[in-house]
């Protein structure tokens, strides 16, 4: 991981996220290009971008010759930002880019987990579980940070049950 100005690149031997937490077009293009770079050396297999608004998208997808980003990280969760989320996700999903929640479990308002328990009850899930299932029917997916062995195995413990289009509605309201 490595620090250049108002960017943050990280990486794995998966994936490089570029991160947009400032710096013009220019920058923008500089640190994309050093990116694809780490991808034709084959230092990474591909590559992701993280808070990009669908104009950035759209800067960095007219670059000539561009290796296309998989994903897009994002702040999103049930009740966050409920209308900039629906546009952001459909515009992500309109350039065939990935929303990867980031940590989707630190935004969730007391309003949202009540309302996450209460969908989750008759499944017999926690608001967490349910929380990260709405952002799995909305096409996207998540990425969480834990300690805790338990946590981790109920994070990912939301294969065996289906929101309901009730169920989604509920949990869009939220924040509306």
């Amino acid at each position: 991981m490595a620090t250049f100005g108002s960017f943050w690149v990280g990486r794995s031997r998966e994936t490089a996220i570029l991160a947009l937490v400032g710096g013009d077009a220019d920058s923008i293009a500089g640190q994309w290009r050093a990116l694809e770079a780490m991808k034709k050396d084959k230092a990474v297999r591909s590559l992701s971008l993280s808070n990009f608004s669908p104009g950035q998208l759209d800067y960095v997808l007219a670059l000539d010759g561009v290796v296309r980003p998989t994903v897009n990280q994002l702040p999103l969760g049930v009740g966050f930002k409920t209308k900039q989320n629906a546009y952001l996700l459909e515009e992500n999903r309109k350039r065939g880019i990935v929303v990867q929640a980031w940590s989707p479990l630190r935004v969730l308002s007391p309003e949202a987990k009540k309302a996450c328990a209460d969908v989750g009850k008759p499944y017999g899930k926690s608001p967490q579980q349910v929380a990260l299932k709405w952002i799995l029917a909305k096409g996207a997916t998540y990425t969480c940070q834990t300690t805790s062995k338990a946590h981790f195995l109920e994070d990912i413990d939301v294969d065996d049950f289906t929101l309901s289009a009730k169920d989604i509605a509920a949990l869009d309201a939220v924040g509306a």
